[in-house]
């Protein structure tokens, strides 16, 4: 179960990844999203207030850094030059936006953590503006525009990375089916799809 823009760097050797193309992608499991927040007192309001701030982007390897940094290379921000990129784990941005030690966080996630929420009065969700996502789009097949919720019904823009089962191309169609059923058994997201392992069978999904 891999992002889909990590299996695209595989397929073409892109960043740090060798070129490796012997999978196929089987379907699509959930979208996970980009989510930019900022501690309020660091006064962050458009792009070009990121400047000189304190960026959590991710621990090094990680495809939630490649997103931050692509997101903020399509903004004109360079790490080091125009922003202090911060290399720690999602917990410990959760931490320092909350205690401000750190003045704003990018991570990819299927939902925004729970103690971001609780304390959403300290802080400032940002949207991504439609040129910037357009930019990304054109350069980067795998992003797709979209609103998720983040809480309270509110909804912002922002790009979405589909997270997708892939399997080696030599895999059977029994040996697909068995772990689409056993991945349906545990994840109550899959489960409740209806007909799902028919649609499996008739359907080619693509990677992007």
């Amino acid at each position: 179960l891999v992002q889909s823009d990590i299996a695209y760097y595989n397929y073409h050797g892109r960043h740090y990844f060798y070129k490796f193309q012997k999978f196929e992608a089987i379907f699509p499991v959930f979208m996970e999203y980009l989510w930019i927040i900022s501690n309020k007192k660091s006064n962050i309001n458009i792009f070009n207030d990121f400047r000189n701030k304190s960026i959590s982007i991710g621990t090094k390897g990680t495809g939630s850094r490649l997103n931050a940094i692509d997101v903020l290379s399509e903004a004109g921000l360079e790490d080091g030059i125009d922003f202090y990129g911060i290399s720690i784990s999602k917990k410990k941005s959760i931490d320092g936006l909350l205690s401000g030690s750190i003045d704003a966080a990018i991570f990819t996630s299927r939902s925004i953590p729970k103690e971001l929420q609780n304390s959403h009065h300290d802080l400032r969700f940002h949207a991504l503006p439609n040129g910037l996502i357009n930019k990304l789009k054109s350069r980067n097949p795998y992003y797709i525009k979209t609103n998720p919720e983040i809480f309270n019904k509110i909804n912002i823009q922002t790009i979405g990375i589909k997270s997708i089962l892939i399997g080696r191309k030599d895999l059977s169609g029994g040996d697909v089916e068995t772990i689409v059923k056993t991945l349906i058994r545990f994840d109550e997201i899959l489960s409740s799809k209806e007909d799902l392992i028919n649609f499996l069978k008739v359907k080619e999904i693509p990677i992007n």
